[in-house]
């Protein structure tokens, strides 16, 4: 019973005290040394932002992390040249694949006429020189015809030609006989390789016409 009266005593006491220090005056209290100078205090206040300066001087410049040896090397860091490589990174994207420009091209044929046969297919890779498709075409027909019908007329023109050089020289024919089959023979000779021009602007080769037969 005598300590719990103690203790609230003292319990009373520490409030009344509480009341009569806030109710004595600052000079008061600055001479009992119940309270701090602010100059006193000042200078911690102040020591702060030095001590904030020195953590942002110990992590460089804005900007720019400082390392040692020791923190790269955990790190993973590697220096290395700029130089082709494989991306470890992959990204998904919608796309639409198709032929290289480069590697297309189409193929207009010189003549008109009916596709009698097709031996590639949209898509397929052909080389140079190689048939894709055939052309049953009524003008080529009839420049094969031109042309083997100037041949026979060039043969024949040249053959009389031989016969009246001969006689000329034996004098047997006149002189006029035989510049007239030299006339002859040459025009027979234009006009088969006009023939052979032609054909060779539809596109056939030497070695097609060489084998028409004659």
């Amino acid at each position: 019973m005598r300590r719990a009266t103690l203790l609230a005593s003292a319990a009373i006491g520490g409030l009344a005290f509480a009341i009569t220090f806030s109710a004595v005056p600052e000079q008061a209290r600055l001479l009992m040394g119940l309270q701090v100078p602010a100059a006193a205090a000042e200078p911690a206040a102040a020591a702060k932002p030095d001590s904030q300066a020195e953590g942002r001087e110990s992590h460089g410049e804005e900007g720019h992390i400082a390392m040692t040896g020791e923190q790269v090397e955990a790190s993973g860091i590697v220096v290395a040249a700029v130089g082709g490589g494989q991306l470890l990174r992959h990204a998904t994207v919608p796309a639409v694949l198709g032929a290289s420009q480069d590697r297309q091209a189409r193929v207009t044929p010189r003549l008109g006429g009916v596709v009698a046969e097709v031996r590639r297919s949209l898509g397929d890779e052909v080389a140079q020189g190689e048939v894709l498709a055939v052309l049953e075409s009524r003008e080529v027909a009839d420049a094969k015809g031109e042309f083997l019908a100037a041949g026979r007329t060039a043969a024949l023109a040249e053959t009389l030609l031989a016969r009246e050089s001969r006689l000329w020289r034996q004098r047997v024919s006149a002189e006029q006989d035989f510049l007239q089959a030299r006339a002859t023979a040459e025009d027979a000779r234009i006009k088969l390789d006009l023939a052979r021009q032609r054909l060779l602007a539809l596109g056939l080769a030497e070695a097609e016409i060489a084998a028409l037969p004659r």
